[in-house]
């Protein structure tokens, strides 16, 4: 919620304790606290840190959710997508933002509908970025 409020402050100290717990028990959602933390990094113009995670969320995810194995699976991988673009833009690397995030709408707006949060986060991060 912090997070969607642009409350980053506040969503990274939550982040950071969810961090400690997901690590500690190695738990099932830990490349999902890992990409969390990444879209504050990145948000907040961190984004060599947030790729850092991103890399790392990457592997996890592609552990657990094989996507040729699991190809309905595409809107995580479309999730992190968008933040490691919003990590791009960070960086003014705005085409491969632009990319990644007009390839990941499509598999999200499918995945949770038009007027969805995810949906319209995406749709947001897009029209934030400079032409």
């Amino acid at each position: 919620i912090d997070l969607a409020r642009r409350n980053y402050t506040d969503a990274e100290k939550k982040l950071d304790e969810a961090l400690r717990i997901a690590e500690k028990q190695n738990h099932w959602m830990l490349d999902q606290v890992l990409t969390n933390l990444a879209d504050v990094y990145a948000r907040t113009n961190r984004a060599t840190q947030a790729e850092a995670l991103l890399t790392r969320a990457r592997s996890l995810l592609e552990k657990q959710y094989p996507l040729a194995e699991m190809p309905g699976e595409a809107w995580r991988y479309a999730l992190q997508d968008a933040v490691r673009a919003t990590a791009c833009a960070a960086e003014k690397k705005y085409p491969e933002a632009r990319d990644l995030l007009t390839k990941a709408l499509p598999v999200v707006r499918k995945r949770f509908g038009e007027q969805r949060y995810y949906t319209r986060d995406l749709e947001q991060r897009l029209v934030r970025l400079p032409h």
